[in-house]
């Protein structure tokens, strides 16, 4: 008799809560990502006006432009086109597609979802703020935790779609940040 691997067994599962909960899960899986990108980038325009001189504009927007780029756009843009590279060689059919058991709760194409780029995406985001501020980095990963949970929920993603994702997201955010913090003390 075929056992079910702990992988598919939770997708099965959560995706039967998540038909249950459609809405819910429909806006976590696919406006959590938004979420994430809009405070990420509120948190680095107002961790900007910490470090700058009150009117002082030239120097706000020269502080946020490059707090931008190595905070978020760095790690997030390597984040992106390694998890994109990945899911190019390892092609993994989405739940909703290998398996008869599970139905999608949101449209999404039939495409590989190996890893998952939101995830990897938004894991990266909330980890280069983590390395800068704890609570604002901790309430971001929470973010992209529930959104992981809710993309399971909704078919389209396995839990190591998502583990892998997040793990990605955090590694090459810490050591893109790592490489870079060695280089400007050169």
């Amino acid at each position: 008799m075929f056992k079910a691997s702990i992988d598919t067994s939770l997708t099965q599962t959560l995706n039967n809560w998540g038909l249950a909960h459609h809405m819910i899960t429909s806006f976590a899986a696919k406006d959590f990502v938004y979420i994430t990108i809009l405070l990420g980038v509120m948190w680095v325009g107002l961790n900007s006006l910490k470090e700058v001189k009150p009117f002082a504009i030239g120097a706000y927007i020269k502080h946020v432009a490059i707090d931008g780029f190595f905070i978020l756009a760095l790690p997030v843009g390597l984040t992106t086109l390694i998890s994109e590279l990945i899911s190019k060689w390892h092609v993994r059919q989405r739940p909703f597609v290998a398996m008869s058991n599970v139905h999608a709760v949101i449209s999404h194409a039939a495409d590989g979802g190996f890893p998952s780029h939101h995830a990897a995406f938004m894991a990266a985001i909330a980890t280069g703020v983590y390395l800068r501020n704890r609570q604002a980095g901790n309430g971001l990963m929470w973010l992209t935790v529930i959104c992981g949970i809710a993309r399971v929920a909704a078919g389209i993603h396995y839990p190591t779609d998502i583990i892998f994702g997040i793990t990605l997201g955090i590694v090459i955010t810490v050591a893109t940040n790592r490489v870079l913090m060695r280089l400007l003390r050169m």
